[in-house]
């Protein structure tokens, strides 16, 4: 149950997040629908692969924030490196890109391609007034 997981110390749980994750999808990857059974085992299994691939990138993140294993930093890095394979994103690049994106979120002054977007009213309305010469 979900409470023994939570309660697990944090060695085992890394263990077991990282055994369940990849393990289910080298299970998926095994049993992947061909291309005469498109019906609904392909739907589910797309669902439950689309799920799994988002569990993995969570990894990754917590990987690249050097967090998801806390006792090692190369552990961080090797389960980053291998996991980036899988959610098509290179390593190096998206832990520099995404710590950049930390040091600045949230700083108007600063532009950040990775943030959600902020404007000051001054940049509204000077949108605005584009707009209405259109």
């Amino acid at each position: 149950p979900l409470v023994a997981v939570m309660s697990m110390n944090s060695t085992m749980r890394w263990k077991y997040e990282l055994f369940r994750t990849f393990g289910l999808f080298l299970v998926l990857c095994v049993f992947q629908p061909t291309k005469w059974q498109m019906d609904y085992f392909a739907i589910l299994w797309i669902a439950i692969m689309s799920i799994n691939t988002t569990s993995m990138f969570m990894i990754f993140h917590d990987c690249g924030h050097g967090s998801f294993v806390p006792e090692s930093e190369v552990l961080n890095e090797r389960i980053g490196r291998l996991l980036s394979i899988v959610v098509l994103t290179s390593f190096d690049l998206w832990v520099k890109g995404h710590n950049k994106h930390h040091s600045i979120q949230g700083n108007l002054n600063k532009f950040d391609a990775g943030a959600t977007i902020n404007f000051t009213v001054s940049q509204i309305k000077s949108f605005e007034s584009r707009w209405l010469k259109l």
